[in-house]
């Protein structure tokens, strides 16, 4: 969709997206400079993209035993 169509009707441009979700590419003489995109959909919990069919981890899930961040790293973190 061209800057000048995009200008013209933005309100109804959203509206479009937020109904079909779909990105809107936007152009300037035929060339697309930037794309309108929904916002992310709900359930996005520290960029782990949650899944129905999903398990989202725990906090005891992301703590790891020394043993662990040597295997990891290569050495421990705890000093001596």
């Amino acid at each position: 969709m061209a800057i000048h169509e995009i200008k013209d009707h933005l309100s109804s441009v959203i509206a479009e997206l937020a109904e079909t979700g779909e990105a809107v590419e936007i152009t300037k003489h035929g060339r697309v400079v930037a794309i309108l995109v929904p916002p992310p959909a709900a359930g996005i919990i520290l960029g782990l993209g949650v899944r129905p069919d999903v398990r989202t981890p725990t906090v005891d899930d992301l703590r790891w035993n020394a043993d662990e961040i040597r295997d990891m790293f290569g050495a421990s973190t705890f000093p001596k």
